[in-house]
């Protein structure tokens, strides 16, 4: 592995963020554990102007993570472009 960077996320936050970023009203609305991960993903809401007062911080509950990962060998991500005749 390369690097290891951690960051604040999840399919609920991360929609919040884009939508902020595309400059709307953005709420996160939910439950998060009261764990390092949950504060983390807290304090990325708000640095970017996602509203969280709907969100329940939940005593002992840890903040589920799912790291993405690739090998060496695997193609980079990225959109892929193919012909109309399914050719890459």
């Amino acid at each position: 592995m390369e690097e290891f960077v951690i960051t604040g996320g999840g399919c609920p936050p991360n929609a919040a963020i884009a939508i902020a970023r595309l400059e709307a009203e953005a709420r996160f609305v939910g439950p998060i554990g009261d764990d390092e991960h949950g504060t983390r993903v807290m304090d990325g809401l708000v640095e970017e102007g996602v509203a969280i007062k709907g969100a329940v911080r939940i005593r002992g509950a840890a903040t589920s993570i799912s790291p993405p990962s690739r090998s060496r060998s695997a193609p980079a991500p990225g959109p892929r472009r193919q012909s109309p005749t399914g050719e890459a």
